[in-house]
């Protein structure tokens, strides 16, 4: 921790080891010791849900569509 701020890392690791995705979190700390500030900071490139995922647990897909501008 540095001046009440530390970024962890972490990743999505495949079932081969391989990494698929990667991410940083910055968090600020309060002078009591409490989170007080949480910026995620993640690749874009999410994997896709295996093929067996329960449709309920998986986030609703919204249809495309073209800019109204």
């Amino acid at each position: 921790m540095f001046e009440s701020i530390v970024r962890p890392g972490g990743a999505i690791i495949g079932p081969d080891g391989s990494v698929i995705a990667r991410s940083d979190t910055v968090m600020g700390f309060a002078n009591d010791g409490r989170i007080h500030r949480v910026v995620p900071l993640s690749e874009m490139k999410i994997p896709p849900l295996p093929d067996g995922w329960p449709e309920h647990l998986a986030v609703p897909k919204v249809p495309h569509t073209p800019d109204a501008a």
